[in-house]
């Protein structure tokens, strides 16, 4: 047993009353760690991790002047690395009074302005009411969390945030065509969103309406996703984007490595689609075409860069636009590396992987 009712934990001056009775209130991870809720008989509640208090009402917070007043019914989150996540109210001003805090420091407050929510405050980070918004933390210590702010149009005041970074955003983000026009569903006496996030906080899942009338589960790659395309004989050259899955707004180049020989170059072919067969059309000579080059699905053939130097050599792809339309889109890359000078006689064209790439905020 961990804790039990009227036990006196280690380190502590009252004896246990009473554990969490609600969904948020315990965390566990795959080490076999737990963060909970507990209430103690004279001294009030408190958040233990494993036999460690973090948090506990009339104590120190990271607002200075400011204490905790309520823990109970807090939603919490712990990864696997052993960080920790929690929200809380505390003492004072009403309107200042939610806090969510990430390894005893702040992440974020009510009434704070964020560069997304500029000029309005956030009003509501989700931890009022009778059912509380969910905390996620992914193993790389992105909170991920709910809030609203005080624009007055009710379909464009709130979004699920990673850390203080939008990445599911009303009529901001879009979805099969369509803006995402409502995050929250009615639940008890508050509006509150039903999300998800994957362990290493690359997917994302909620509720959602549309501007299209529809409402349904969807799923994204909030940071966007970078994958290998399968095939069933790799081939010899390599293709990978620096600095992983591109954003929206932010410059994309393809890194190109293994050539046949330094001195060849490498041509580039975006696609809209993969190739449909599973193993892709086998070339002999130069491998398998993993992407779809019908004219119906090839986008463009990026102009040859320089050649290849020390086995490898980069192309720029430019600058995506800051279009939300693009957020999730996806793009099959396959390039090729052909010698125009004569330096590869025995090899005058090598096929590299290909990749999907979906573009993330």
């Amino acid at each position: 047993m961990v804790y039990g009712s009227g036990q006196l934990l280690p380190g502590a001056t009252d004896l246990l009353h009473d554990l969490t009775d609600h969904a948020h209130g315990m965390q566990a991870n795959s080490h076999g760690q737990l963060l909970s809720f507990l209430g103690f008989q004279a001294t009030g509640d408190a958040i233990w991790l494993d036999l460690l208090p973090v948090a506990s009402t009339g104590g120190l917070t990271p607002i200075l002047g400011r204490t905790w007043q309520v823990l109970d019914r807090m939603p919490m989150a712990l990864n696997d690395t052993g960080s920790y996540a929690f929200g809380g109210l505390l003492t004072g001003d009403v309107l200042t009074h939610e806090l969510l805090v990430k390894n005893g420091s702040k992440v974020v407050q009510q009434g704070d302005m964020l560069a997304v929510t500029t000029p309005y405050q956030l009003d509501d980070l989700g931890l009022g009411g009778f059912a509380p918004s969910p905390l996620y933390l992914s193993d790389t210590s992105t909170l991920f969390w709910h809030g609203s702010w005080s624009d007055p149009d009710p379909n464009r005041d709130s979004a699920i945030f990673a850390d203080l970074q939008p990445v599911v955003r009303e009529s901001h983000t879009w979805i099969d065509g369509a803006t995402v026009t409502e995050l929250t569903g009615f639940d008890f006496t508050v509006d509150r969103p039903v999300f998800a996030v994957t362990s290493d906080g690359q997917q994302l899942a909620f509720r959602a309406t549309l501007s299209d009338g529809r409402t349904g589960a969807f799923r994204v790659h909030p940071f966007g996703s970078l994958t290998t395309l399968p095939g069933c004989v790799p081939n010899a050259g390599g293709l990978t984007i620096l600095g992983g899955a591109p954003k929206l707004g932010g410059l994309a180049m393809a890194k190109v490595t293994a050539p046949q020989t330094d001195g060849v170059y490498p041509i580039l072919f975006a696609s809209a689609a993969p190739n449909p067969d599973p193993c892709g059309t086998a070339v002999p000579g130069l491998g398998e075409v993993l992407i779809d080059l019908s004219p119906g699905s090839l986008l463009t053939i990026f102009p040859t860069g320089f050649p290849a130097v020390f086995g490898i050599t980069f192309l720029q792809l430019g600058v995506l636009p800051n279009d939300p339309t693009l957020f999730g889109q996806t793009v099959y890359l396959q390039a090729l590396w052909a010698d125009l000078t004569g330096v590869s006689p025995t090899e005058p064209l090598r096929l590299t992987e290909g990749i999907a790439v979906t573009v993330g905020h």
